[in-house]
């Protein structure tokens, strides 16, 4: 396992010269075929200890699936200098990071806000009001006395308006129905023989 603080290319070494003496001992007093197998799975071995004891390299090297372990050892020198750059460009240039300074109001000049959530109205520069038009609180309805609009948009007027106009409408309709004379009338005289017509 690689240990804290060490480079990857002294981890590497370690790991080649531990792989060497493994297999020195290994094969010493087998048969050719013998030591070539045992030096073969010795190899697939060190590759295996050499990329799970890889810290914060270990995931990237095994997905390359390195067949030797000269392979795994290039691979990890390769990504641990590109790794090594990056580090040195964000100190060079500096990780952006946010700034612990609270936001200022462009409106109202205080500290925690900005322009877009600020409660208070923005100042004016023009101090005189323009003369073709009443600022909007000086106007005052003449209909509700509600100030911010005028007797001409009220929608309460409009509102009562629109009733009225609908209760006439409905009681044209309702005596146009009953041939000229008022509902009421008809509704007291339930039959054919008037009340009055009767004699005793």
């Amino acid at each position: 396992m690689q240990k804290i603080g060490e480079d990857v290319t002294n981890y590497a070494n370690r790991i080649e010269q531990l792989q060497t003496l493994i297999i020195e001992q290994e094969t010493s007093g087998h048969s050719w075929e013998v030591a070539q197998a045992l030096g073969a799975s010795i190899k697939k071995q060190s590759i295996q200890v050499f990329v799970e004891g890889l810290r914060p390299l270990k995931d990237f090297i095994k997905a390359r699936n390195p067949l030797t372990l000269d392979k795994a050892i290039h691979a990890a020198r390769e990504e641990k200098q590109v790794r090594n750059s990056q580090e040195s460009t964000k100190k060079l240039y500096g990780e952006p990071h946010q700034s612990t300074k609270k936001p200022t109001c462009f409106h109202c000049n205080k500290v925690g806000h900005m322009a877009k959530d600020c409660r208070s109205k923005p100042t004016t520069t023009n101090s005189r009001p323009s003369s073709t038009t009443a600022p909007i609180r000086s106007i005052e309805c003449k209909y509700c006395k509600k100030p911010g609009h005028l007797l001409k948009d009220c929608r309460k007027r409009n509102y009562v308006n629109s009733k009225k106009e609908g209760n006439q409408q409905e009681n044209q309709q309702q005596s146009a129905a009953s041939g000229g004379r008022p509902v009421s009338e008809l509704k007291n005289t339930g039959n054919d023989k008037s009340s009055t017509s009767k004699k005793n």
